[in-house]
């Protein structure tokens, strides 16, 4: 099974491996997040049997698109009259 948004993208040597765990869960899902120059290229799940054994949601695999797109606000935002 492939990551289809990762594939061809990047070598995994090429990419450093950083533990986390999940912002998507109240369980606490251990993941390695996959990176390089600064920018999450992948995320795959860190065997913790106690947790969540080996396995992580669609939403924490594929959810982190998001903080690079041009339409996220990074700034707040104020009315003014």
């Amino acid at each position: 099974m492939n990551n289809k948004p990762y594939r061809y993208t990047d070598r995994t040597w090429e990419l450093d491996q950083i533990k986390s765990i999940s912002p998507h869960d109240c369980v606490g899902t251990n993941i390695y997040m996959h990176v390089k120059n600064h920018k999450i290229k992948r995320i795959v799940p860190l065997q913790n049997d106690s947790i969540n054994e080996s396995w992580i949601a669609d939403r924490d695999r594929f959810g982190f698109d998001g903080i690079y797109s041009s339409d996220r606000i990074d700034a707040p935002l104020i009315r003014r009259n």
